[in-house]
């Protein structure tokens, strides 16, 4: 994803069509979903409770919803595009879905003290 984020901004491969970028990342980006779907499947399997009471939880997987949506709606706007530049537009929503993916990253860490980072806002605490 930060290649193609880096492809979409031109600072790297610019003379690449963002297809054959996409060629190239997108199975590995598919098979770290799947990764991350299994994995994530055991942890909620493993302490369901703590999961569901969450609040870090349930963003995180509306963020990812967010994110495979914008990942896939960057791919359409890209698509057939072998420009040196894209347009700005395009650019600010690959550096968007991008902090979308680090936002995740820190809500997964968030879940294990959820009480913790959302006081009050917290659904309830793991016990």
């Amino acid at each position: 994803m930060l290649f193609a984020l880096g492809r979409s901004l031109g600072l790297v491969h610019a003379e690449t069509s963002f297809d054959d970028t996409w060629q190239r990342f997108a199975p590995w980006m598919w098979r770290g979903l799947v990764v991350m779907a299994v994995t994530g499947a055991i942890l909620i399997l493993g302490e369901p409770l703590r999961e569901a009471k969450a609040l870090s939880f349930w963003l995180k997987m509306g963020m990812i919803v967010i994110a495979l949506l914008g990942v896939l709606g960057l791919r359409r706007a890209l698509a057939g595009n072998a420009a040196a530049s894209f347009p700005g537009g395009t650019r600010l929503a690959a550096v968007a879905i991008v902090m979308v993916w680090v936002f995740i990253i820190f809500l997964g860490r968030f879940i294990a003290y959820d009480a913790e980072v959302w006081g009050s806002l917290s659904l309830g605490v793991y016990s």
